[in-house]
């Protein structure tokens, strides 16, 4: 089960008390809002990630979903038939861990801020071939300023929770929506209680 945390599944307290304990590792923010593509954006990056080479490319990392540490991509990454993708396979995953993927690069101004958007596909291992679950995901950085107070980026970033033990799959990509620029994204395993 995927979660966007855009306050809608996650309360912004509950948001807050996560980020305050260190899991985001020290990021400053970790939803965004979720929608359209900026008219900014370069027209064929919406479109990518769907394909269907990317249940089929070999993985840059494989790992165990529960001992996982930490996954950061590389700055710059690619696959021939999956543009602009990094891929993480995940096996056996239990039901208690939730993977959290999220931007990697910290923004100091909004503008910085609002050109960072993260791409989010994942799979699921069915028999011998990976199926995608659900359409592909889209988070852009979102800036907060109101009155007296500013909190700065809340980062693209997305929630993911097994719904069953099988090894699951995840085409990410990190991307200034100016340039279209791979950028790093971090991805986190995290016990549930």
């Amino acid at each position: 089960m995927m979660f966007h945390l855009d306050g809608s599944i996650v309360s912004s307290g509950v948001l807050r008390a996560f980020l305050a304990i260190g899991f985001a590792a020290g990021i400053s923010g970790c939803s965004a809002e979720m929608g359209e593509a900026n008219t900014d954006e370069v027209g064929s990056q919406a479109q990518e990630l769907g394909e269907a080479a990317c249940g089929t490319t070999t993985p840059d990392k494989t790992d165990y979903a529960y001992f996982a540490p930490d996954i950061v991509s590389p700055t710059t990454y690619d696959h021939p038939g999956c543009y602009k993708a990094y891929i993480v396979d995940l096996t056996t995953p239990y039901l208690n861990y939730t993977q959290t993927i999220t931007s990697d690069t910290l923004a100091g101004t909004q503008a910085a801020c609002e050109d960072q958007v993260v791409y989010f596909q994942p799979y699921r291992l069915q028999g011998s071939t990976f199926v995608a679950e659900g359409p592909k995901q889209r988070s852009q950085g979102s800036w907060s300023c109101g009155g007296q107070y500013c909190l700065g980026c809340t980062l693209p970033s997305f929630l993911y929770g097994a719904s069953d033990s099988s090894t699951v799959r995840f085409a990410v990509s990190a991307r200034s929506i100016a340039t279209g620029a791979t950028m790093p994204f971090r991805l986190s395993s995290y016990k549930n209680f």
